[in-house]
């Protein structure tokens, strides 16, 4: 997963413009709300993701029929503590802090967008039927 990433990021196709820092400080807007790779997390995405500064847990996503990753920094490789941004319907300024990554696939490849990660728990704990975990990293 980890290499299909790295080859997305050479291609120039893993942070799409909806979540891309420069397409947000260029102006764009989105119909809905949307998460932004915060600049120093795609500065930082080629040497992190070499590094394995992230932990990874696997999902499978049911309404998409497909696997997601949660990327979550560790603490002793990772410097990061703000992955990105929330920005509100047709907004330029961002609302709320994110602090992972996930990975989704779709028809090009896998993408990168933020996510908060405690509401993206919450989900899981609450048993939304969309998300069923594949794998979890093992405890230090």
């Amino acid at each position: 997963m980890l290499a299909d990433c790295s080859s997305a990021l050479a291609d120039g196709t893993f942070i799409r413009d909806k979540h891309d820092p420069d397409e947000f400080h260029a102006g764009r807007t989105e119909r809905t709300f949307r998460t932004v790779v915060s600049d120093d997390a795609k500065a930082s995405l080629e040497e992190d993701l070499k590094n394995k500064a992230y932990d990874v847990e696997l999902y499978h996503d049911a309404k998409y029929n497909s696997q997601i990753a949660s990327l979550i920094p560790k603490p002793e490789v990772c410097t990061l503590t703000v992955q990105g941004s929330g920005i509100d319907a047709y907004d330029t300024i961002a609302t709320s802090v994110q602090d992972s990554l996930v990975v989704a696939y779709d028809s090009i490849g896998p993408k990168v967008f933020a996510e908060d990660r405690s509401i993206f728990k919450k989900a899981l704990h609450l048993g939304k039927p969309r998300f069923t975990r594949i794998h979890r990293p093992q405890k230090r």
